[in-house]
């Protein structure tokens, strides 16, 4: 079953960050929110992500990244998104900076094949032009939740 965003992304669990920040900074603010909305611990959240990280690269292209990480107390895939103000260096094979973030927390005991399902359906639907677009242009949280969410019943049909 393909996820539906609606049912992943937590209105509250959308942020808006207007100043300049550093990479490990979006990491630190993907933990506090996976903290404050879902009842994970920060840090291991933050560190977890970071270690995925410096594996590979998060980034998926046109100003985008996907961090997701496999979280034995994630029940359900759960996700959070981050609007940068500026675009931050993510190593993104088009060199281009990311200022759209989504974080994926993957229940561990996913089947792969969801979980690749669900990623493909997420980048496509946030490296789509129109939504980019429509994401970029706001800095309404509420909003911005409803874009993406809009966006991916689109992509799904």
């Amino acid at each position: 079953m393909v996820m539906n965003l609606s049912n992943v992304l937590n209105q509250n669990a959308v942020r808006v960050i207007s100043k300049e920040t550093a990479k490990d900074n979006i990491f630190h603010e993907i933990g506090l929110i996976a903290h404050r909305v879902y009842g994970l611990k920060a840090r291991y959240v933050c560190s977890s992500l970071l270690r995925r990280e410096g594996e590979y690269s998060s980034a998926v292209g046109r100003g985008v990244a996907v961090p997701h990480c496999r979280f034995p107390e994630v029940k359900k895939t759960s996700g959070l998104f981050i609007k940068l103000a500026k675009p931050v260096d993510f190593k993104s094979r088009d060199r281009l900076g990311v200022d759209l973030i989504f974080g994926m927390l993957i229940p561990e005991d996913l089947p792969e094949v969801e979980h690749l399902k669900n990623f493909a359906l997420l980048a496509r639907t946030l490296r789509d032009p129109e939504t980019q677009a429509r994401l970029r242009s706001t800095e309404q949280r509420w909003l911005i939740h409803t874009i993406l969410t809009e966006a991916s019943k689109l992509e799904a049909a």
